[in-house]
């Protein structure tokens, strides 16, 4: 005989069902809710944890405890220089989901060496020839070594990827550009200011020509020498890579051009001269910033987000427009006491970890 039940005592099973169920179904769709959907940032998210890098660092699968991710990236300035100043690097900010399943690698710019006399050398990115600002050496026949311009300044940047080799604008998070180098002589051709969707170029001196800043499709055009025979023009920027000045191989220009910035697109070159010593060379481009926007792990926060041309100062090719505030002026930066991202001063990298 089955157990005996009253109508009430069903009645008000029934009753407790519908309430838990109802409740399961609504605390279910309060969680769902408090999910935000992809590519957008968890405003319940706050921060637990900062790591600071003044070099390049593998952050290896399984190191990281936290996946939310706030990377702020400063690129390198262009090397020293006479008296014309070199380019500022660029300033990035952007937010992504990382499981910490994944390898990340990490790039901090080193502002390019003098050229006068030195070799001029492009800073380097993750290194020497990854994300390296290109050279400002002059090749001069009857001193070689003695009249270049500066290096191009390094990258700083985040990339999705495991080993050196995988580095490239493909598994790029975020990148700041390096700033331009600048030439060998006294005033005359600044460099271009690093970072943004175009980075600036140098300006044009005389009779050398401007060299172009990296974009988000294209290296920034190497500039074209004082005119002589044959003409020689410096090198196109490349992917991720500044180019070398116009007579870092060439003995017949003594006064070197500076280097381009490292970028997702490299800076070009800066033109080299014959007179007026140096006065008539110009200044390497800029690197380009970028943000993988497009990425699923992306977050969005538009309050927050900055792909900027400099850092703020009014070096290189000046202070620029930074509507959320220049890089300088960032409360994670400007207490640092080094004005990084500076003419002649190396990249830095921040990245804030969020639960």
């Amino acid at each position: 005989m089955a157990p005996f039940k009253s109508s009430l005592a069903r009645s008000a099973g029934k009753l407790l069902g519908v309430v838990r169920e109802r409740d399961l179904s609504l605390r279910g769709a309060t969680q769902q809710n408090r999910k935000p959907p992809v590519g957008v940032w968890d405003d319940t998210a706050s921060l637990q944890a900062t790591s600071l890098y003044t070099a390049p660092h593998t952050s290896s699968s399984g190191s990281r405890t936290y996946e939310l991710l706030e990377i702020i990236a400063v690129g390198a300035g262009g090397g020293p220089t006479t008296a014309g100043s070199a380019g500022q690097g660029g300033f990035t900010i952007a937010r992504f989901y990382s499981p910490t399943s994944e390898d990340l690698l990490f790039a901090v710019g080193l502002t390019g060496t003098d050229g006068r006399p030195g070799t001029g050398a492009g800073g380097a990115g993750w290194s020497a020839t990854i994300g390296n600002g290109g050279s400002g050496f002059s090749a001069y026949a009857a001193s070689p070594g003695a009249y270049g311009g500066s290096g191009g300044g390094g990258l700083t940047g985040v990339f999705r990827a495991g080993t050196a080799p995988d580095i490239s604008q493909a598994t790029a998070l975020v990148i700041a550009g390096g700033g331009g180098g600048g030439h060998y002589g006294p005033g005359g051709s600044i460099g271009g200011n690093g970072g943004g969707s175009t980075a600036d170029a140098s300006p044009s001196p005389g009779s050398s020509t401007s060299a172009g800043g990296g974009t988000q499709s294209a290296g920034g055009a190497g500039a074209t020498n004082q005119p002589g025979n044959p003409p020689i023009t410096a090198e196109t920027g490349t992917a991720l890579t500044g180019g070398n000045n116009g007579n870092h191989a060439e003995d017949g220009w003594a006064y070197g051009g500076g280097g381009g910035g490292g970028g997702y697109w490299g800076g070009g070159g800066g033109g080299a001269s014959n007179s007026s010593s140096g006065t008539n060379s110009s200044g390497g481009g800029g690197g380009s910033g970028y943000i993988d926007s497009t990425n699923s792990n992306f977050r969005a926060f538009p309050t927050i987000q900055r792909n900027y041309t400099g850092m703020g100062y009014p070096t290189g090719t000046g202070a620029g427009t930074h509507p959320l505030g220049a890089g300088k002026d960032h409360p994670q930066i400007s207490p640092l006491g080094t004005e990084y991202g500076n003419s002649h001063q190396p990249g830095y990298l921040i990245v804030n970890y969020y639960q």
